[in-house]
């Protein structure tokens, strides 16, 4: 794991203020100050920005800030934003900040942010801009993000919370009802009859929703861990991002839970690309590939998908593998929502959507109307573009469409320039996880969980759990 990229600012002063991103999921490569306008004008590096491996997909910024006065008011602009109005003057997302140490709890950033064009329409160059003002002691840190941050040190925290019995470090989780305890796939019992529902996360860096839904799918399954951010143990022992304590709770005693490890074995990948999540990549791995492309040709540059895919074929020859899920983040719709797969036979295809429907009636942000278990969405084609074509400081990456984003559009709808080594070869979603995994072990549920960015829209009512006091 590499503890710096050369396109990420170190420190560097600007104006008054000093800019950082070397650190965990941190991005932003440039940044300057316009006194005219009294505006920090800062860009996005591209995915494995400055190596042989450089894509052209950028959408995640994180950066820190530090040395304001008090009460000091500023705008910041991001300068290389891609066609993104829908997400931003649509949906109205802000990005996120916090203070270190006066306030460590990631919140929105209070007022709008505008989405604006940038020079002519070839050009594709959005800026996104918001006006901050300065409210805490001289020595905090400000830290700004495009979406809630979740790095590869923030899971690698969590995991040292689970109880496992090697005690040893955990990259796939097994969830049972065996002593319920929580185990590695190599202690995880080999002669395990039980069917195997299998989730994985954040094959794509920049999509941190899915991460949390994949955080909130373990918490509700195993042991309830939570961020605590107010810990005193913060002030004491946090590094400069101000690293949380994280509070363990009692197994979930939700009966949902409990009947889910009681009849299931629960297969979890939390980080599919954890390269990616740390060098601040919004689509890429380290080799600068759209892993979400492979899973139906995974070879040695595809790391986690090829593991991922042959677990998947080993469990569905023991006749266990029963459900798989993919977890993603979308920008263009609201809410939460899956994609599946076109089933050729009524009574599979009708399990296979009926899935969707127990998804509704178990989480009032689960939005029915927006799945899709079309035969188009399982080989509709990436848009093509050439990395030359997506460099320069003018020019955006994106060839959206209408309101369609392809920047950050949903996680299987986006081009793919394969690694940037063929800018005329076009991918498609026959390679992504959902529609590979079902192609090659011939299950019928299997899925990509779709989470907002942005807030729902509306949220559906779900009726009480006997024997549990929560509402979904």
């Amino acid at each position: 794991m590499s503890s710096s990229i050369s396109s990420k600012i170190h420190e560097v002063a600007v104006g008054n203020l000093t800019f950082s991103s070397d650190f965990d999921s941190g991005n932003t490569c440039a940044v300057d100050y316009d006194a005219a306008s009294n505006t920090y004008n800062l860009w996005m590096a591209h995915d494995c920005d400055g190596t042989q491996y450089e894509s052209h997909f950028k959408a995640w910024f994180y950066f820190g800030v530090r040395g304001f006065t008090a009460d000091q008011k500023v705008a910041f602009a991001i300068n290389n934003m891609g066609k993104q109005r829908q997400l931003f003057n649509v949906h109205k997302l802000r990005p996120v900040t916090r203070a270190i140490p006066d306030d460590p709890q990631w919140k929105r950033i209070e007022g709008r942010t505008l989405l604006l064009r940038q020079g002519s329409k070839k050009d594709r160059n959005y800026e996104l801009r918001w006006s901050y003002k300065y409210k805490y002691s001289p020595e905090a840190t400000v830290y700004f993000a495009m979406c809630y941050p979740f790095g590869y040190d923030d899971l690698q925290l969590y995991l040292e919370q689970l109880e496992s019995i090697c005690r040893g470090r955990v990259d796939l989780l097994t969830v049972t009802s065996t002593a319920d305890k929580i185990t590695n796939e190599q202690e995880s019992s080999s002669s395990s009859s039980k069917p195997i529902i299998f989730l994985t996360a954040r094959v794509h860096p920049g999509e941190t929703p899915g991460q949390f839904a994949m955080i909130g799918a373990l918490n509700f399954v195993s042991v309830s861990i939570s961020f605590d951010f107010s810990h005193p143990s913060v002030m004491h022992n946090a590094n400069s991002l101000g690293e949380p304590t994280l509070l363990c709770e009692a197994l979930s005693d939700d009966p949902r839970a409990a009947a889910l490890r009681s009849h299931y074995d629960l297969k979890f990948v939390p980080m599919i690309n954890p390269d990616g999540v740390h060098m601040g990549n919004y689509r890429t791995n380290s080799r600068g590939i759209n892993l979400n492309r492979f899973y139906s040709n995974a070879g040695p540059d595809h790391e986690a998908v090829t593991a991922i895919v042959e677990l998947a074929q080993g469990y569905a020859q023991r006749d266990l593998l029963h459900l798989y899920v993919d977890l993603h983040a979308h920008a263009n719709k609201t809410g939460c929502f899956l994609f599946g797969n076109a089933l050729n036979s009524p009574l599979h295809h009708a399990w296979n959507t009926a899935f969707a429907r127990v998804m509704a009636i178990n989480s009032p942000y689960f939005d029915l109307n927006k799945c899709n278990f079309s035969a188009k969405n399982m080989s509709k084609r990436d848009k093509r573009i050439s990395r030359e074509s997506s460099r320069g400081a003018a020019l955006g990456n994106l060839t959206g469409d209408g309101e369609q984003s392809n920047e950050v559009a949903h996680s299987e709808n986006n081009e793919d320039d394969e690694g940037g080594n063929d800018a005329a070869s076009v991918s498609s979603k026959e390679g992504c996880g959902r529609v590979a995994i079902h192609k090659l072990t011939g299950i019928t549920h299997s899925y990509t969980l779709e989470c907002s960015y942005a807030r729902p829209t509306h949220v559906d009512c779900t009726a009480n759990i006997p024997g549990s006091s929560k509402m979904t």
